[in-house]
């Protein structure tokens, strides 16, 4: 299999690294196989004293990436779950937390997982596209799946509240306009051929900045903004492991109940 057919592709360029989803025949979905590819390459980025910043991207013209691949969801994969609670919740983790900038390169709509990877991001530059939308489809996904794996946590950080009840409650799409105006991306390229140009004369520039300083400063804001990030992504998924266990039968607690143990547990972190 050549680089040009893996469904994940990592690439050096200089003090920039690439990760770029490549399943176009799914609409750039995140199958399961590449939850581990993804958080190996973030381990990477992470580890290696000579990347500066991080770019994700995907293949095509028409869409980011519709999110993970519904075949996880299937009645019956136990294991699916299991995988995506404990490993694919940690991809849009390891996004948010990531001592490095990271740009997300959007040149199609984005949806579930797609959204969720841009706003754990630091950095959102957009094609200029009127047909171009953000959503969290999750909730209006056949009986509903639980948002477990990062978008209340990165879109309350970005988003606000109120804007995270509307995306999430009403699973609608939110045109690029839209999400300009609630202030979610950093640059938007016209035209929108321009996009791949700007992204990369955007992320030398920054590679450029002193690698401490560059560390030092986002994880400052990153602090700032959301002083409990590790307590917020654990809380989500803990609802989300509750609400999959009654999907597979499983005997859990009353869901006021598993309610209050949650208020206790959260409410005395500080």
């Amino acid at each position: 299999m050549s680089l040009k057919d893996e469904k994940l592709m990592f690439e050096k360029k200089r003090k920039i690294a690439y990760i770029t989803i490549n399943n176009p025949n799914k609409k750039n979905a995140i199958e399961l196989p590449m939850i581990h590819k993804f958080l190996e390459y973030l381990d990477e980025v992470e580890n290696n004293p000579r990347i500066r910043c991080l770019v994700i991207k995907s293949s095509g013209n028409d869409v980011f990436s519709a999110g993970w691949d519904l075949a996880i969801f299937e009645p019956g994969k136990t294991e699916n779950i299991k995988t995506l609670l404990n490993d694919g919740a940690r991809i849009s983790k390891k996004i948010h937390l990531l001592k490095k900038p990271v740009i997300t390169q959007i040149q199609g709509s984005a949806v579930g997982t797609g959204t969720i990877i841009a706003l754990a991001s630091d950095f959102r530059i957009v094609a200029n596209k009127k047909d171009l939308f953000f959503q969290l489809p999750e909730l209006i996904i056949g009986p509903g799946i639980f948002p477990a794996t990062g978008p209340t946590v990165g879109a309350v950080k970005i988003l606000g509240h109120t804007r995270v009840m509307d995306m999430l409650l009403t699973g609608r799409r939110v045109v690029l306009e839209e999400f300009n105006s609630w202030g979610a991306i950093s640059r938007i390229i016209d035209p929108a051929e321009d996009l791949e140009s700007a992204v990369e004369s955007f992320a030398n520039d920054l590679s450029k900045r002193p690698a401490e300083l560059l560390i030092l400063t986002k994880n400052a804001i990153n602090r700032m903004s959301m002083r409990l990030l590790n307590e917020f992504y654990n809380l989500e998924n803990e609802m989300g492991r509750y609400y999959f266990d009654g999907l597979e039968g499983k005997k859990r607690q009353e869901i006021n109940q598993f309610l209050e143990k949650l208020d206790k547990k959260y409410s005395t972190v500080t």
